[in-house]
């Protein structure tokens, strides 16, 4: 048997400093197999956004995230490096934001949006990131405006 393409066990996550620390994460657990959607839900402030931004490492300055696994792929994420974080997120996985009216602007150009992602995200010249992106537009099956 394989194993799941994201797996997570036993995930916690807190914020502040010291005696202020307050866990909002209490030990979720799930996997996700290739090819499968997975809709996380549950009732304001039970830690959806907070789960889904520590898939993609970005928790946060005063975070503590800790995990029996945490794992995506080949990738522990629990001891990912900043700059393996660069090539696993926005590459690799993604998330979009609860509020999808704001993260999917029906009223915006995708393939200007996806030019500015893959700005953020992808190292080196804006050409290469530019090429990626014309490559991701191309193969969209969204219609293009003009």
């Amino acid at each position: 048997m394989s194993r799941p393409l994201l797996d997570v066990a036993g995930l916690r996550i807190s914020f502040g400093r010291h005696a202020d620390r307050l866990d909002v994460v209490h030990g979720i657990s799930f996997s996700v197999e290739a090819g499968e959607t997975v809709a996380i839900v549950g009732e304001s402030g039970s830690g959806k956004s907070v789960t889904a931004r520590t898939l993609v490492g970005l928790t946060g300055p005063d975070s503590g995230v800790s995990a029996n696994a945490l794992r995506f792929g080949d990738h522990d994420l629990r001891t990912a490096s900043k700059r393996a974080w660069r090539g696993i997120r926005g590459g690799e996985i993604g998330f979009v934001l609860q509020d999808a009216l704001v993260s999917l602007d029906p009223s915006g150009r995708s393939a200007a949006r996806s030019k500015n992602r893959c700005a953020s995200t992808s190292p080196g010249t804006p050409r290469v990131g530019g090429t990626r992106c014309t490559r991701c537009s191309e193969t969209s099956e969204c219609p293009s405006r003009s």
